[in-house]
């Protein structure tokens, strides 16, 4: 895969994780490097990396139950934070508006 190999060179690259993220299926995971991710991980990676990535926010908290919680960093998030997240970044985000 094209992001894959984009990670592989550069695993500090926001957008790749994000990329691969929306191209998994919820229960798909993918190697990348010696570690193998989710689609909610590579969210997770998205918004480590560049915690202004306010479309990897919101898709972190679509990946996400009601009940669920995700630990960004040093924080913990429910879906509704993240969508949150997303709409201080970006309050023209109709999608995390939506969610």
């Amino acid at each position: 895969q094209c992001f894959v190999k984009a990670l592989d060179i550069d695993p500090m690259t926001s957008e790749a994780w994000y990329n691969l993220g929306v191209s998994l299926a919820p229960k798909d995971t993918v190697t990348v490097g010696t570690g193998t991710y989710t689609q909610q991980e590579c969210y997770v990676k998205a918004v480590e990396i560049d915690p202004t990535n306010a479309q990897a926010w919101n898709n972190l908290g679509v990946s996400l139950t009601s009940k669920d919680t995700v630990t960004v960093g040093t924080g913990t998030y429910t879906d509704q934070e993240c969508h949150v997240k997303a709409l201080e970044i970006d309050p023209t985000n109709s999608q995390a508006w939506n969610n």
